[in-house]
């Protein structure tokens, strides 16, 4: 079984709990983004009997903002074209993004998260008119 959704709006890497005194709490920002994943899943596939059980794939594609200004290390060529360019390497860290899309699917689309035994990622810039957003595809693994 194959699983594939978009989660609309810029990706939001995993955030650590904070403290203030002796209060724990988790962002709110991060919560939000959580929110947003299992609500997209949850639209995407309403009559999903249960999570999967068995050993499961992730593939994520983050599309990232388009900054207004081309970047140092960026082509003016290929700048100018307004294509998808390689991510942005300054801001989140890929694995914190596939951390908050694995938190966020627990539950639905599998059991827990250590389920996960294959995690590809890529992290693109958007393209010229393209909206930031996460495409997530889950499929169960053979074997």
């Amino acid at each position: 079984m194959t699983l594939a959704f978009k989660i609309p709006g810029k990706p939001v890497a995993c955030m650590r709990t904070r403290s203030t005194g002796k209060f724990h709490y988790t962002p709110k920002k991060y919560r939000d983004y959580l929110n947003t994943i299992k609500a997209r899943f949850s639209f995407a596939y309403p009559h999903l009997p249960e999570p999967m059980t068995g050993p499961v794939s992730v593939d994520c594609v983050f599309v990232m903002p388009r900054p207004k200004n081309r970047p140092k290390w960026c082509d003016r060529d290929a700048w100018r074209e307004g294509g998808e360019l390689p991510g942005d390497h300054v801001r989140s860290d890929i694995d914190n993004l596939c951390k908050s899309i694995c938190d966020g699917l627990n539950g639905l689309a599998y059991e827990d998260d250590r389920q996960i035994v294959k995690l590809t990622a890529t992290k693109v810039m958007a393209a010229v008119g393209e909206d930031p957003a996460a495409h997530v595809t889950i499929s169960g693994v053979e074997g």
